[in-house]
């Protein structure tokens, strides 16, 4: 809204420096709240200063509904109307009206030229003006005023909700003035402006700002009154006056372990988003408009005159979009107040750590941290993290089968955690966090299980590689340097062939066991044999067997 003293001292200044004052433009109904700069005032000083006045905005489609349509609104200069906005007619240009005094300076200016283009502009514009009539035009302004009128008032039943823009203008008598006021009455334009809603922008606020502002109401009285009987009495002795000053401090400290979830901005405007995003899924025609304005944050927009004749909003559409708005504000309710209750069950694990995830309006995100990462997040390494990440994406995945409502989300850091949605007052938080909790030790205890099989493994490689050079070695002490020189050993070979059965046999590792066992067995009876079971297909007992414990060094059993 303009603030008129400020262009006044500029517009003074600009005189004082020899600068000419030349056009100001100001809105009646802001598109984005509604707002009516104060037209009487600026035209008065308009006026002082010679400079044109140019007014704009969605109020000005109300100066149609007046019970006398031919006197002259007195509202500026010029005016801009966007008729094809507000009767639903598309690709139809803007007007503007302008009044002068003298017919010359218009001509000297160019604007009563001839021009078949412009002319040819207009035409949609005469055409859907004729098929409407004065009639009709009322009609359609007048259908989405009261939209957005009916929807003002029923945002005014609700406590959490916070209406962004102007009051509503108030009669002599104190009672609320309404369009029936204005159509059935000859009214000054200026009053017609501060009675007609045309935009509507609203946000949710959490159910404690209200609470809020009566604790801080109830505790400057409680000061103002302590400040009198101290003044009154003076009869504090030392010990008691700083008994008072650190319960005062104890008292002023106590908000701030845990910042209030109103003071945090993002969350409110998650909050907003995500009504903005459900009331627009479950009423299309309702046409809500998300707005990031300051300092309030995301906002609720809802402008009939915008977009009623192009949706086909109806009266009925409102009250279903009312009655939506009511259903979601519980859930949002008991999800802020599930949020505290939330933090404080994490608060109590030191395996779950919270996390705030940027642009998510739900519960928050869980993060499960392994006992050995405890107390060391802030100085994980690349490879710790990635350990973390692949931990938590699997406990989602277990988590997604027992529950849909679980999803993956990222915190700013870039570690993944576990992502609550909307919540409802009968939701156990504590048995929520205990699913978490239980799931996550479990897959810690799988993920350490799977870690010492794998260094299970890799130590029976390690022992049956020992075992296999070993061996080697022992077969070329028997067999003799000659037979492994080039040539002469094919020769010596050809000599004295090589027993068949005396060659390296492979090794394999059994996992229940943990034992390094020799193949030999498997490639003569072409069938796995446990240590000590016999062939079913046949009496004769197995060939030697090599058994190794994985954890001891390579040993050989007795041959039979």
């Amino acid at each position: 809204q303009t603030d008129l003293a400020a262009l006044e001292q500029c517009m003074d200044d600009d005189v004082a420096q020899g600068r000419v004052p030349t056009l100001v433009v100001v809105s009646a109904g802001s598109p984005a709240v509604g707002l009516v700069d104060p037209l009487q005032g600026l035209q008065d000083l308009c006026k002082r200063h010679e400079a044109w006045l140019h007014v704009e905005g969605h109020a000005l489609a109300a100066l149609c509904l007046v019970s006398v349509p031919n006197l002259p609104a007195r509202t500026g200069d010029s005016v801009s109307l966007p008729l094809g906005t507000w009767l639903g007619l598309p690709s139809v240009p803007y007007v503007t009206l302008y009044k002068t005094s003298e017919a010359a300076l218009a001509h000297a200016a160019g604007l009563s030229s001839f021009s078949v283009h412009t002319k040819l502009q207009c035409l949609p514009l005469w055409v859907g003006l004729q098929s409407l009539g004065h009639q009709g035009l009322l009609q359609r302004v007048l259908h989405c005023l009261r939209l957005s009128e009916m929807l003002r008032e029923r945002l005014d039943q609700v406590p959490e909700i916070e209406v962004v823009g102007r009051p509503r203008a108030v009669s002599k008598e104190g009672q609320v003035l309404s369009l029936a006021d204005v159509v059935t009455k000859s009214v000054g334009t200026l009053l017609l402006f501060d009675v007609v809603v045309p935009v509507v922008t609203f946000r949710y606020l959490p159910e404690e700002a209200f609470a809020e502002e009566e604790v801080e109401e109830e505790t400057q009285e409680e000061e103002s009154t302590e400040v009198v009987s101290e003044t009154d009495s003076k009869r504090d002795t030392p010990d008691q006056s700083d008994s008072k000053e650190k319960t005062e401090e104890e008292t002023e400290a106590a908000p701030l372990d845990e910042e209030p979830i109103l003071h945090d901005t993002s969350y409110c405007n998650n909050l907003n988003s995500w009504l903005a995003q459900v009331l627009n899924r479950d009423i299309p025609r309702a046409a809500l408009d998300l707005l990031d304005l300051d300092p309030y944050g995301a906002c609720l927009r809802f402008c009939p005159l915008e977009s009623a004749h192009v949706y086909g909003t109806t009266t009925q559409d409102v009250e279903e979009l009312y009655n939506c708005l009511l259903k979601h504000l519980a859930i949002l309710n008991a999800t802020v107040r599930q949020k505290r209750k939330f933090r404080d069950a994490l608060s109590k694990h030191a395996n779950l750590e919270l996390v705030e995830v940027c642009h998510w309006a739900g519960l928050g995100g869980v993060r499960f941290v392994p006992d050995a990462f405890v107390g060391h997040m802030d100085s994980l390494d690349e490879k710790a993290k990635a350990q973390l990440n692949q931990l938590n994406s699997e406990l989602v995945l277990k988590l997604k089968s027992t529950d849909s409502a679980f999803s993956l989300g990222e915190s700013e850091d870039g570690l993944s955690c576990v992502r609550f949605g909307m919540v409802t007052d009968d939701l156990d938080i504590e048995e929520l966090v205990g699913l978490v909790l239980g799931a996550g030790i479990e897959l810690e205890e799988s993920t350490k299980a799977l870690e010492s099989m794998s260094e299970l493994v890799k130590q029976g490689i390690q022992e049956a590689s020992k075992g296999l050079q070993q061996e080697n070695e022992e077969k070329i002490l028997q067999e003799g340097l000659l037979r492994h020189v080039p040539i002469v050993g094919s020769l010596f070979n050809w000599w004295s062939p090589t027993n068949k059965e005396s060659g390296i046999r492979g090794r394999s590792f059994n996992i229940t066991s943990g034992l390094v066992e020799s193949t030999e067995n498997i490639y003569k009876y072409h069938m796995q044999i446990q240590q000590g079971d016999t062939p079913a297909l046949t009496n004769m007992p197995p060939q030697a067997q090599v058994v190794v414990q994985a954890a001891n060094a390579l040993e050989t059993k007795a041959q039979q």
